[in-house]
């Protein structure tokens, strides 16, 4: 993955980044992580997933498919106040259900009812380019 080492070389500026967009690997399960590790202090970043390559499989696993991990490694920026993640998967069984997204969001920002300190806007754009 060569975004993670550009971010690495960027380390000691990218420390005070507070916005991202960033198109990334769907196969990349630590994706926030590794974001999180140079640049705690973002307060808006956007994760477009990267369109898939011929003979890869669609139905891959992705960093959000572990809903715990993934609420874990949003809090990794406490500072985050927006978030936007684009993909051309269902993040959903039924989309469009709105009872499954926002179980789906609670999932991915609270904590026994606690939501996450500053995230007020996430956008899901999911099904894209289908």
């Amino acid at each position: 993955m060569a975004f993670p080492q550009m971010l690495k070389s960027l380390a000691s500026s990218a420390s005070t980044l507070t916005t991202l967009h960033i198109d990334f690997d769907p196969a990349d399960r630590d994706i926030l992580r590794r974001i999180s590790e140079v640049a705690p202090k973002l307060t808006a970043l956007k994760l477009n997933e990267k369109e898939f390559l011929r003979g890869r499989s669609p139905r891959q696993r992705r960093p959000w498919n572990h809903s715990t991990e993934w609420r874990d490694d949003l809090r990794r920026f406490p500072r985050l106040h927006r978030f936007l993640l684009r993909t051309s998967m269902s993040l959903v069984r039924m989309p469009s259900t709105e009872y499954q997204e926002m179980a789906l969001l609670r999932a991915w920002t609270c904590v026994k009812s606690a939501p996450h300190p500053n995230l007020m806007y996430i956008t899901l754009w999911y099904l894209a380019g289908c």
